[in-house]
């Protein structure tokens, strides 16, 4: 799935190669996340983030391959990268399996000798992944470049900042890897030894953070660390009795093996220099793909990455004084801090964006109850007393007058009746008495 952004650039790059703006933005970003990305993998400790940074960071790579109409370089790299990627997670998996479920690097070491299948395996897909000849991963990254390479020179000025970030990113891909493989792989195993003040604080943080996590969601803490734990596989049990890590049962061994293959020569496929070019007539856009080798591109490329697996090792395996004594500068420090922080960007978030819609939506919820309910609230009270006065004067006023025509000519109709007995003499004597009476009316008055 993660690899499902470039894919879908892949389908839709007849839309995306018809403007230069768009191909800009596409490279941009690419490049941007690609350097970002790679700088915090180089100060993780956990095996897994610095794997899980590398993808983000060579995804970037990718997107910068179509922004730069590098679109069969950038199908080659996703191809390779699925390879000697999956080869290095299970790898990761074997070593965190072997060391029992210990992910920080810290706690790791020495595991060449007591993993050796794993180390082999792990070191093809991490050589792939740094762009070192003549794995998989220097012939895609080599495309890559070289097409970044022509788009700055096609285009020229500012362009030429994305082949330099592509360069800077070899650099740092192949320094946080020689970091990991030296932490990992390299001297002696630190599973036994007394833990460092450093892990104990990240420890102690990581603890925080599971409560914290889990009071969200649970409304109480259920252990923190220990939640992540069966009750026998808690490391701290098995330090006591002297861990000693070993290989991984034969089928992820297999499965490593296959994936070291093809992780770390199905790059051969496109081979350009070579003369292998199977690969480039084979996924096109267009046209066939014109391949060339550009000598430059690739000796600086490869120079890049052979530099930062130097700087790496004298940093983190040599340990040169003069180097640690720079690497140890208050500088270097506030560095590491702000990429083991991943540039405060969650702090940032949580504090700006989260917290800010949290006031949101409890000034919203406040307005909703004091204002916005207290206006509805008012309106059906006012209506119901309208309606109550309204039932009272329908029943008392409207009701009433008409009840009381009713029982008016009621009373007249019972006052009439006994004058219709139905005898000629009471009519007759009616008549008289009318005709007396109209005679005095007309008379006296």
């Amino acid at each position: 799935m993660v690899s499902a952004g470039v894919y879908l650039v892949v389908r839709i790059f007849p839309i995306v190669q018809a403007s230069v703006v768009t191909m800009t933005v596409v490279a941009a970003v690419g490049a941007f996340t690609a350097l970002i990305t790679a700088l915090v993998g180089l100060v993780m400790n956990d095996i897994k983030k610095v794997l899980a940074y590398s993808t983000m960071s060579q995804l970037g790579y990718m997107f910068l391959a179509l922004g730069v109409a590098g679109y069969t370089a950038g199908v080659f790299h996703l191809i390779n990268h699925a390879f000697f990627k999956a080869c290095l997670f299970l790898g990761s998996g074997s070593v965190i399996m072997g060391c029992h479920h210990q992910q920080d690097m810290r706690r790791m070491g020495g595991l060449a000798k007591l993993m050796p299948i794993t180390f082999v395996t792990f070191l093809i897909a991490s050589l792939s992944l740094m762009g070192i000849p003549p794995f998989s991963g220097f012939w895609s990254k080599d495309e890559i470049l070289g097409s970044a390479y022509a788009w700055g020179s096609e285009h020229g000025g500012a362009y030429w900042l994305l082949f330099l970030a592509g360069e800077l990113v070899a650099f740092l891909t192949a320094a946080y890897m020689t970091r990991l493989l030296i932490l990992t792989f390299a001297g002696k195993y630190r599973g036994n030894d007394a833990p460092t003040e450093d892990f104990v604080e990240d420890q102690a943080k990581l603890q925080s953070e599971q409560e914290n996590w889990e009071i969200k969601k649970y409304d109480r803490s259920l252990g923190g660390l220990k939640t992540l734990y069966r009750e026998d596989e808690e490391p701290e049990k098995h330090e006591e009795h002297r861990h000693v890590p070993r290989e991984s049962p034969w089928v992820v061994g297999a499965s490593l093996i296959v994936l070291a293959l093809f992780g770390g020569f199905f790059g051969f496929v496109g081979a350009v220099p070579l003369g292998i070019t199977w690969w480039q007539g084979f996924i096109t856009f267009g046209h066939a793909h014109h391949a060339e080798v550009n000598w430059l591109v690739m000796g600086i490329s490869t120079a890049m990455a052979l530099g930062g697996v130097f700087v790496a090792y004298i940093i983190w395996g040599a340990k040169f004084a003069v180097f640690m004594r720079l690497y140890r500068t208050r500088l270097v420090q506030v560095l590491q801090a702000v990429l083991a922080n991943r540039y405060y960007m969650d702090h940032f978030y949580n504090g700006i964006i989260v917290r800010g819609f949290m006031v949101l939506a409890k000034a919203s919820r406040i307005f909703d109850t004091w204002v916005v309910d207290l206006i509805v609230n008012a309106f059906g009270a006012g209506t119901k007393m309208f309606a109550y006065a309204y039932a009272w004067f329908d029943l008392w006023v409207v009701d009433g007058l008409v009840n009381l025509a009713g029982y008016m000519w009621l009373g007249i109709k019972r006052g009439i009746r006994p004058l219709q007995s139905g005898y000629l003499q009471h009519y007759m004597l009616v008549l008289i008495i009318a005709a007396v009476l109209f005679w005095v009316v007309r008379y006296f008055f």
